[in-house]
């Protein structure tokens, strides 16, 4: 876990004869667990070009604004893993297919609150904030939305959310969970659109 200095070394260290270029991410907070940042100064020194406690999420919205200003003041960025686990514990979408297959599913509202309330975070502290594999049409819409009134918000998806959707789950292979999950064809073409539209 990259959330001390030694392990950003570390890797820079290890990545330096490579023939790569290697930029590490160090985490938010110690232990990914959402409760005490990590020396973000530190980390910087070290060589981390930006934070993030990705496959989890930062959970409160003051420790979320703590991390932002501090990376804010080191001309870093904080990435956020949005996934609101209080509504989360399903490994595919919650929907159609889940309902099908009898499992408990993943809401996309798990991802879209916590964009919601990272972008407000950005637009009333000025402070940017990248949004990591977006994957549903609405968490695109607040994105796009609140970029439009000036915050300092980017975003990225990864290409298995503009190309497959969750019908891909029905055939239970494992290759086809992740997190987020698969959504559903409209989030597919929601994300699609986006990514020929990005500016």
């Amino acid at each position: 876990m990259a959330d001390c200095a030694d392990v950003i070394r570390y890797i820079v260290n290890k990545a330096a004869g490579a023939g790569v270029r290697v930029y590490p991410i160090a985490a938010v907070t110690l232990g990914q667990e959402g409760r005490e940042l990590t020396d973000f100064e530190a980390l910087v020194r070290a060589g981390a070009v930006a934070f993030s406690d990705d496959g989890r999420p930062v959970m409160t919205a003051a420790m979320m604004a703590k991390a932002m200003k501090a990376a804010a003041g080191l001309g870093k960025l904080v990435i956020s893993h949005c996934e609101d686990t209080s509504l989360a514990g399903g490994i595919i979408n919650e929907g159609a297919v889940s309902s099908r297959l009898g499992m408990k599913g993943l809401p996309g509202a798990a991802e879209e609150v916590q964009a919601a309330r990272e972008t407000a975070l950005a637009a009333s502290y000025g402070l940017p904030v990248h949004i990591a594999h977006v994957s549903t049409a609405l968490c695109v819409a607040i994105i796009r939305d609140t970029k439009r009134r000036g915050a300092k918000v980017t975003c990225e998806t990864c290409p298995h959310y503009f190309s497959l959707d969750e019908s891909y789950t029905l055939s239970c292979d494992a290759d086809y969970r992740m997190n987020p999950p698969l959504r559903t064809k409209a989030d597919v073409a929601a994300s699609l659109r986006a990514s020929k539209t990005a500016r």
